[in-house]
């Protein structure tokens, strides 16, 4: 079962780089289209 264990820790840095990338576009894309 340690398996999962070390399948999460493999995927972890993966998915905080997509959450990151993921954060960033939309605070880039709110930012350009909502100019008041």
């Amino acid at each position: 079962m340690m398996n999962i264990y070390v399948l999460a820790f493999f995927l972890l840095p993966f998915v905080a780089m997509i959450v990151a990338v993921v954060v960033l576009a939309r605070e880039r894309w709110v930012r350009s289209h909502q100019r008041r």
